[in-house]
């Protein structure tokens, strides 16, 4: 099953309340001054795509108290939803020498590894971490990466019956997409986009449309997901594919740049520019 960040942000995502949950903790944030405040403006900075003002807000909270394992571990996070593997590794194992007991920094650190290819390490990280309701989500993504997608679905089955959310079905749809199954994977993004349409679930929902053929739809569902996270290049950098895909390539130039201007450093990005011009 393919790997990537996406690994990340399907377990954290936007929570319930969306956007607007995020906007009012960064309204929270930014009253206070200590090392507590700045680590969650940081991390709801992070959330809504405005990594640079995330990563000024992370370096002033751990100069305050550099043996915060919550301040190395949000920023981890926030690392990794940036693609930043090496980096989000030294901060998590960071967290975890400082809080060894705590789940959040065991079970970011196991979805780190998962997007580094390592699943027998991830699978140390879990055990570690204890059950919580976030692990089934971890360990369902760990058989999928170890070509069980079946064994992992079958895991999640019982959970989907007991409490229905965005994050277990779209979860399951990555298993279900592992297995070849497309119209089930669609049909689980739609639930879990009407349930919780997190950006990550909004693009994993677009993917699945245009996979399927429905290209308009799946624009309109980058373009939820570009509302949610503004600040992001990875909205504009799929509706640019998907009109290319379709040859409609002045739109896919237009959707690149603006991807390119939210992170005019990415060589992946400037790459991929480079090929639409070709």
């Amino acid at each position: 099953m393919k790997e990537g960040r996406g690994y990340l942000t399907c377990l954290i995502g936007l929570p319930p309340g969306g956007r607007a949950a995020w906007t009012a903790e960064l309204a929270r944030g930014r009253k206070g001054k200590d090392a507590g405040a700045l680590r969650r403006l940081g991390r709801a900075l992070s959330m809504l795509g405005r990594g640079p003002e995330a990563a000024e807000a992370f370096a002033k909270s751990l100069a305050l108290d550099e043996k915060s394992a919550e301040g190395w571990a949000w920023r981890g996070e926030a690392h990794l939803l940036a693609g930043r593997r090496e980096e989000a590794r030294r901060d998590l194992d960071r967290a975890v020498k400082l809080a060894p007991q705590w789940p959040w920094g065991r079970l970011l650190r196991a979805v780190c590894l998962l997007t580094e290819g390592d699943p027998a390490a991830a699978e140390k990280e879990l055990s570690a971490a204890g059950p919580t309701p976030e692990a089934v989500l971890v360990a369902a993504l760990l058989e999928g990466q170890r070509g069980a997608a079946q064994k992992g679905r079958d895991a999640l089955d019982p959970e989907l019956e007991a409490r229905p959310t965005g994050p277990l079905f779209a979860v399951r749809a990555l298993l279900r997409l592992g297995l070849g199954d497309l119209p089930g994977a669609l049909g689980d993004l739609n639930k879990a986009a009407e349930l919780e349409p997190s950006a990550w679930i909004l693009m994993q929902q677009a993917d699945a449309l245009n996979r399927s053929g429905f290209y308009r739809p799946a624009l309109e569902a980058s373009a939820r997901a570009a509302a949610l996270i503004p600040d992001s290049p990875e909205p504009r950098l799929q509706a640019a594919n998907i009109y290319f895909d379709q040859a409609f390539y002045p739109e896919a130039l237009a959707e690149m740049e603006l991807a390119v201007e939210r992170r005019p450093d990415d060589a992946a990005l400037l790459s991929r520019r480079a090929r639409f011009h070709l």
